[in-house]
């Protein structure tokens, strides 16, 4: 007689253990790469102020993006950044997180509303709101631009410039973070934790009928 699987237990806040994990890890993670931009930024700031602090070079916030796609639930954008805050990078990570958090609000509940349920991790719809996501990090980042006199002293063209390069930057990192999803599941990875729970009722049911 086979079983059917218990429900993966609820850690934290409606999150699963492993899902947890994964947004820890994906913010720490972020850390170092926050820090990166960081320094990119302050080393370019002297002589391309559009450029920004942070910089657009560095994809500081894919990881995050890659968190919203691999945990489907409300907030795992914004714990992976909440860690990545924590861990001393400032606010800078934490409004990158709610940036990728209401992109992946949106397309939850648009999905939802249109199939009924959400899409599989690697889906290529996620790619799109992966790219939105990019592009509201790039415009809170080019809206910080103008806290700085260095760049308001710039000409309209820099400025546009800059924000070209985040609208740009937002597009590749957006299209970065799913295929790094995509990847992680092609490798066998599994986000959710259920591949193991099908094993072992196959197993079972084996086991049973030939019982």
């Amino acid at each position: 007689m086979s079983s059917t699987p218990a429900p993966p237990r609820r850690a934290f806040l409606g999150f699963t253990t492993r899902s947890l994990l994964i947004c820890v890890v994906l913010g720490a993670a972020t850390i170092a790469l926050v820090h990166l931009a960081r320094v990119v930024g302050v080393l370019f700031f002297g002589i391309a102020p559009w450029l920004g602090r942070p910089s657009a070079l560095i994809p500081y916030f894919v990881l995050l993006i890659v968190a919203a796609i691999l945990v489907p639930h409300a907030g795992s954008a914004l714990l992976a950044s909440l860690v990545a805050t924590v861990g001393g990078v400032g606010t800078m990570a934490l409004m990158a997180g709610l940036m990728v958090e209401i992109a992946f609000l949106i397309a939850r509940a648009v999905q939802r509303r249109r199939r009924g349920e959400l899409a599989p991790p690697d889906d290529r719809s996620w790619l799109w709101w992966s790219i939105v996501a990019g592009w509201l990090v790039g415009l809170n980042s080019f809206a910080l631009l103008f806290t700085f006199q260095e760049f308001l002293a710039l000409p309209a063209g820099l400025m546009l410039a800059g924000l070209g390069v985040r609208l740009a930057a937002g597009l590749v990192y957006g299209w970065l973070g799913w295929l790094i999803v995509r990847g992680l599941l092609r490798a066998g990875f599994d986000p959710i934790g259920t591949r193991k729970g099908r094993r072992l009722t196959a197993e079972e049911a084996a086991s049973g009928s030939a019982s």
